[in-house]
């Protein structure tokens, strides 16, 4: 029989929580939603599906990791990774239309999510010593890269560019008298306003402060005249818990099945790399122990009620877990604190992100994702160890022409070569 401490690591923590930690907590929890709102809606729209569901997808993994999560830091959601790799997989089925786009993303979050719990359930936490940071590096790089490509035609103001990193660049520069100068200088000067928050003021969220302001902006009738695309209308109120239409499943081929049960492997496989990373990152930081075990389980559920309130897959956020930390994070209290508040947004307030203009969310997109970029280690690399610089180049090439889903899966064959290599060489 599982214990409920096994179960429910919240009966762990909470037994000696530190009443000291109650503010920061409260403060870093009320901090990150406004990270977290502007990124979901970004990442919702760059897998391809409605704002909203980016919204219910960070809800359902906000409350789930508060009760079952071991990291004190780690912010659990959409991830630029997880939403780009299902944007460029789930619009290749055979099947897909406007009205089963958020019922197909939510079947690939429930097989994420049993992938999960199966990981937990055989107690495979050992994996984590298989992925390589080398490969960490390579992918997170070669994704970066890819995600700007893809967003520099909604930058730019132009719509229907096609889904690849040489693609996307080429359609770019052929439809170059298409770009709209207005909404260039809009996510020109987004990126510029949150670098400025970020270099002199960097405990204001400036994301959300860009989000607001140009929203705002947008809701007046003389700036809708401009002819800058909007994100559109957003429901309010809370997603119901509920099984996607089986039938939907049943209109489709054997081989489309497959490749959403391919994709949530693969959105597991991401999910928890990217988790365990950073939860691991901040454990050795502070001096306290993760249990790999529970993060399946963790990430699991997540992803399990996130396909049952029609969310996609969702993962550990490096970029919010840093600003769950910088905000004084101290136990997974925080997670559910941002749940609570996102649910109040979710009630009363979010029909006013109707007007956010498309190159905002571009601008905040391809800022986000750049900072993956590592060019300082690459360059470590190719100083220190040139064999681990080829491999972390392949995955990046891999990525760029190849896609997503093949150079994560090269990636995963690089990490059991590197692994074998250093075993082999140990054993002699």
């Amino acid at each position: 029989m599982f214990s409920l401490r096994l179960l429910l690591p919240i009966s762990g923590w909470s037994k000696n929580y530190n009443k000291s930690f109650l503010r920061p907590d409260i403060i870093a929890g009320i901090t990150i939603v406004a990270f977290i709102i502007p990124e979901s809606i970004a990442y919702a729209a760059l897998a391809g599906f409605p704002p909203q569901t980016g919204l219910y997808a960070a809800l359902a993994a906000l409350l789930v990791y508060f009760i079952f999560g071991t990291s004190k830091q780690l912010s659990v959601g959409p991830t630029s990774t997880l939403s780009l790799l299902i944007g460029s997989t789930i619009g290749t089925l055979s099947i897909v239309s406007p009205n089963n786009l958020i019922i197909l993303g939510s079947f690939v979050a429930l097989v994420t999510g049993i992938f999960g719990i199966l990981a937990w359930l055989f107690r495979m936490g050992f994996v984590a010593k298989f992925i390589s940071h080398v490969v960490i590096t390579g992918f997170s790089t070669g994704v970066a890269f890819f995600i700007a490509a893809t967003q520099l035609p909604k930058l730019c103001g132009i719509s229907g560019a096609p889904f690849g990193f040489f693609d996307s660049l080429f359609f770019l520069f052929s439809h170059f008298n298409e770009i709209h100068l207005i909404s260039l200088f809009i996510g020109i000067m987004t990126i510029i306003v949150i670098l400025v928050f970020e270099r002199f003021m960097p405990k204001i969220p400036g994301l959300l402060v860009v989000v607001i302001v140009s929203t705002a902006l947008f809701s007046l009738t003389e700036f809708q005249e401009l002819g800058v695309n909007l994100i559109g209308f957003i429901p309010s109120g809370l997603p119901l818990i509920s099984l996607p239409p089986v039938s939907t499943l049943h209109s489709m081929s054997n081989f489309d099945i497959l490749k959403i049960v391919g994709l949530g492997f693969a959105c597991f496989i991401l999910s928890y790399s990217e988790g365990i990373g950073t939860a691991q990152t901040f454990a050795w930081k502070y001096k306290y122990k993760i249990d790999n075990n529970r993060e399946f389980f963790a990430l699991g559920v997540s992803n399990l009620l996130a396909g049952l309130t029609q969310g996609f897959p969702v993962g550990g956020s490096i970029s919010r877990s840093a600003v769950n930390d910088e905000a004084g994070s101290k136990s997974p209290l925080s997670s559910g604190v941002s749940g609570l508040v996102l649910v109040v947004v979710l009630i009363f307030f979010v029909k006013f992100f109707s007007n956010l203009p498309e190159p905002v969310l571009a601008a905040i997109i391809i800022f986000a994702i750049l900072k993956l970029v590592k060019i300082h280690t690459l360059k470590e690399y190719f100083e220190v160890n040139k064999i681990e610089f080829l491999y972390a180049v392949a995955n990046i090439a891999g990525i760029l022409i190849l896609g997503i889903v093949e150079g994560l899966i090269i990636g995963i064959i690089i990490s059991v070569l590197i692994y074998y290599k250093k075993y082999f060489y140990k054993n002699r």
